[in-house]
């Protein structure tokens, strides 16, 4: 008996210790992580995360996707980098496994990497400074951790690279202002709830090759310097939201695939979190779109009394909801229609909105009896030709659906079955009813193709189809930012399009992003049918 307690008392011992031991090690390389992270201004809205492996990467060196994205440039600048710091055998030894961070940055006319990663303690700086300097592709006097910043002529690139390397972290940019500008303690870096995403991200999703941060405070910072005027129109759907998306990469050679999950501060009053209280819902009204389609955005929602309970108190914190409700004061005395008893129950579970290759904005929404909308949208509306009838009355669309309508303040609309057609122009009406209609995005090959791994169900559904986007981009962008769509060192033109899905999870929303490839499909042609009506379920 006193043999098996003590032999009982012993592995505990050693069970505690070894969870003791490997507690520490976690505490300690969270340390570690926070002080290299520490770093990284705060306009760093994207957080990419790689392990130094080989098997990473290896998965990196011929991947068409990634090179389509980062263009022949940042390849050879990568690789380079890669050359440099991981050619020598027991640098990469002594780094192995060690996590890699890339942060992107704006400038004035591109995009800066910022390349972080934290150093074993038992890698003095002397040995790191011996074995980089052996290599003979590059140019320097050697490196000095006295000094702040440490150039690095790297003779394939003809570039010149900028190091910081210190005591537990190395920091490293091709651009010396965004190196100093990380160095400098005075100026705001990335939230401290960010470095806390990474680093329980770290003992999780082992097996996936890299992970996408997402800070969404700084998405409209750094969205901002992209386009030519101010955010607007459906990017306005990121002003307020302060989440924080964890990505893990899923490789499929022929897409760009990362899904995870976005934590969100519920506290805060903004569009998005309205949908983070309702389920999932089948998105059916991507159907109707024309083929010519630019981009989308469907929303769903699984309790619509509930979401316009939610949305009609994020209004009165904004102020809007007074006019709101003098307007429908305003109806029920002229009309005798009362909206909030005789129309809101008529709305369905969804509505989206799409703009066209030729700049065309329009609404739909899923009605649960067209012939009784069509009723009762008549006093609140003027005849403007057969089909089409005018909206009398400003901000009833911003009033029942929110940001995602806000755009349609009188428009222009006709019902077809159970779907509301809206846009701002009486002409757009006539052309959907006339053509786009018959021509529709969910019947081309291409779409079909790209759809197979598209969720069929979500809260929120961004789609953006590449091709049908271009005039559409250069008109937004800045010029240097809208050749990189031209430019042939880039494969942003061989994608198809991309998908960005929110679902709600409980408090949070589960996120899918994907970038189909374009290359080895066929051409999109309307003429590709699928059999069946297109909004059949």
């Amino acid at each position: 008996m006193n043999k098996i307690i003590l032999t009982t008392s012993l592995l505990l011992v050693a069970v505690f210790t070894v969870a003791y031991l490997y507690f520490l090690n976690i505490s300690a390389e969270s340390r570690n992580i926070d002080k290299t992270l520490s770093l990284v201004p705060y306009d760093g809205a994207l957080v990419f995360k790689i392990k130094n492996d080989k098997g990473i990467y290896d998965i990196f060196s011929d991947y068409k996707l990634f090179n389509a994205i980062t263009g022949q440039q940042k390849q050879q600048e990568i690789a380079a980098l890669r050359s440099i710091f991981f050619n020598s055998k027991l640098i990469f030894e002594q780094t192995l496994g060690q996590n890699i961070f890339l942060t992107f940055h704006p400038e004035a006319d591109s995009v800066s990497l910022l390349w972080l990663m934290p150093l074993p303690k038992n890698l003095s700086l002397n040995e790191f400074n011996k074995y980089v300097l052996l290599n003979k592709e590059i140019v320097l006097n050697g490196l000095d951790p006295k000094k702040p910043v440490n150039e690095v002529f790297i003779k394939s690139t003809k570039r010149t690279f900028y190091l910081h390397i210190n005591e537990g972290f190395l920091a490293a940019s091709y651009s010396k202002k965004l190196l100093e500008k990380a160095l400098d303690i005075t100026l705001p870096k990335i939230s401290g709830r960010l470095v806390e995403e990474i680093n329980r991200s770290n003992n999780q999703n082992e097996n996936s090759p890299a992970t996408i941060f997402i800070n969404y405070r700084s998405g409209i910072p750094f969205l901002s310097h992209f386009f030519k005027d101010n955010l607007s129109g459906n990017f306005s759907l990121l002003n307020n939201f302060n989440g924080i998306a964890t990505l893990n990469m899923n490789f499929k050679s022929d897409a760009l695939m990362f899904n995870g999950i976005t934590s969100t501060d519920t506290l805060r009053k903004n569009y998005i979190n309205l949908f983070v209280k309702q389920k999932s819902v089948k998105n059916i009204l991507k159907r109707l779109v024309p083929a010519n389609t630019s981009n989308f955005i469907s929303y769903g929602v699984s309790n619509y009394l509930v979401f316009h309970r939610d949305l009609k108190q994020l209004l009165k914190l904004r102020k809007d909801l007074d006019q709101l409700n003098n307007t429908l004061q305003k109806i029920r005395n002229e009309s005798g229609i009362d909206p909030d008893r005789d129309v809101k129950k008529l709305w369905s579970n969804e509505f989206i909105s799409f703009q066209l290759s030729t700049q065309e904005k329009y609404g739909a929404i899923q009605l649960k009896n067209g012939r009784q909308m069509q009723f009762l949208m008549e006093p609140l509306s003027t005849e403007h030709s057969d089909n089409i009838r005018h909206i009398s009355y400003a901000g009833l669309f911003y009033y029942y659906f929110g940001d995602g309508f806000k755009q349609f303040n009188r428009p222009f609309y006709t019902i077809i079955d159970n779907q509301m057609i809206i846009s701002n122009s009486a002409n757009s009406i006539r052309r959907y009813l006339n053509g786009y209609s018959k021509s529709l995005l969910f019947e081309t090959e291409g779409f079909i193709h790209f759809d197979q791994l598209v969720a069929d169900q979500s809260n929120i559904s961004i789609f953006i189809h590449n091709k049908n986007s271009g005039s559409n981009i250069e008109s937004l962008l800045k010029p240097s930012y809208a050749s990189t769509f031209k430019n042939k060192n880039y494969g942003l033109k061989d994608f198809y399009g991309l998908s960005y899905q929110w679902s709600s999870d409980g408090d949070r929303l589960f996120t899918n992003f994907y970038a189909g490839y374009n290359q080895g499909l066929l051409t999109d042609s309307a003429e590709a049918k699928i059999t069946g009506s297109p909004l059949q379920n």
